[in-house]
């Protein structure tokens, strides 16, 4: 009976020594009787679609019903994402998910949207989960506790896996993207300049040199692709561009836009002066034979300078893609009452002879005096 006694301690001791060394690690997630702890995760990425990931955790549940945490408002590193699927345990378990889906347990999906670049290339490089935790109990419906919680996966035990489906193995390491900037130079720029050019977005040379044209290339990528409106080159801009999943730049309708910049000469003795405006072909692929330009003049009330009219004048000018040029001068009367020209595109004409005309003008002001 001693001898029975004794492995019964010891056994019972042995289940101790298990239950603390579980417990001694710090859960993700503990109310009252039930705790999550996160033992890992993995990146299932698919080349030119969404990328997922597989969140495993061990579930302690020594409550007398079976309970459910559902993860809402999922955030990585600040980037929505989707979160399909919920952690599920049945009364007093211990179950244990791991990478080899040990306990005939699922793991948690956490996934972007069809198409949703942002989503995609924050999941491809995920640093930091925050999440609403929901818990429920899963026979009632009935909400038991909620709160906020973050992770950073960088610190997560179990490691980070990236893989592609057997049929796209994964040839190297994911890359870890600086950001670049206006008056940034170096190769990363240049590889950067490449892939704008390829895409349609930059009309220039790769040159290595962050200049203004290649942050308003950036720009305009990051608008058309869902980013904002940043001329930064962040680490989700760079993945996106260099993973292949950056849309085209797709051409504006009118690519002649107004320039900032103007001339104008006055000649005080005949009461008339000479303007000239600076205009852009923002297209990557078109040059622009010809083109109109609609002008009026106001006063310093910003009231239509009497007797004028709007003037509209056709320059037979060729404007390259990417290229800036002055326009040919108008001859404009009245300059003693003038403060401001306004000026736009009303009509432009491509070198195979397409001919657009301008619905509505944007009209840019140029201050005189």
């Amino acid at each position: 009976m001693k001898k029975k006694a004794l492995i019964f301690l010891l056994f019972f001791m042995l289940m101790g020594m298990v239950s603390s060394s579980a417990m001694a690690e710090e859960a993700f997630f503990s109310h009252d009787g039930y705790s999550v702890y996160l033992t890992g995760y993995e990146i299932l990425r698919f080349k030119n679609t969404n990328a997922d990931m597989y969140l495993y955790a061990r579930i302690i549940n020594d409550t007398d019903r079976e309970l459910s945490l559902l993860f809402k408002d999922l955030t990585v590193d600040g980037v929505g994402v989707l979160g399909t699927g919920f952690l599920s345990s049945k009364p007093h378990s211990d179950t244990g998910i791991n990478e080899n889906h040990e306990d005939d347990a699922s793991a948690l999906i956490i996934t972007s949207s069809d198409n949703a670049q942002a989503g995609t290339a924050a999941l491809s490089s995920a640093r930091r989960l925050d999440v609403t935790l929901v818990l429920k109990d899963k026979d009632s419906e009935e909400e038991l506790y909620r709160e906020k919680a973050s992770v950073d996966l960088k610190e997560l035990e179990g490691g980070r896996h990236i893989e592609e489906p057997e049929t796209e193995p994964v040839t190297e390491p994911a890359p870890v993207y600086h950001v670049l900037r206006q008056g940034d130079k170096g190769e990363d720029v240049k590889k950067l300049q490449e892939k704008l050019i390829a895409l349609g977005y930059l009309a220039d040379k790769a040159d290595g040199s962050y200049g203004p044209k290649t942050a308003a290339a950036v720009k305009e990528l990051n608008e058309q692709n869902g980013l904002g409106s940043s001329p930064e080159a962040d680490a989700i801009t760079q993945d996106m561009i260099f993973s292949g999943l950056a849309n085209p730049r797709k051409e504006p309708e009118i690519p002649l836009v107004i320039g900032s910049s103007f001339k104008w000469d006055g000649v005080p003795s005949v009461n008339t002066f000479f303007f000239r405006v600076q205009v852009t072909n923002t297209s990557s692929t078109r040059t622009i034979r010809g083109y109109e330009l609609s002008l009026y003049t106001t006063d310093v009330w910003g009231e239509r300078v009497a007797d004028t009219p709007v003037y509209t004048s056709t320059k037979t000018q060729t404007v390259r893609p990417g290229e800036t040029v002055y326009c040919d001068s108008f001859n404009l009367g009245y300059l003693a009452s003038v403060y401001t020209v306004w000026v736009g595109v009303s009509r432009i004409v491509f070198d195979d002879g397409e001919v657009r005309d301008v619905k509505n003008i944007d009209y840019y002001s140029c201050v005189i005096k």
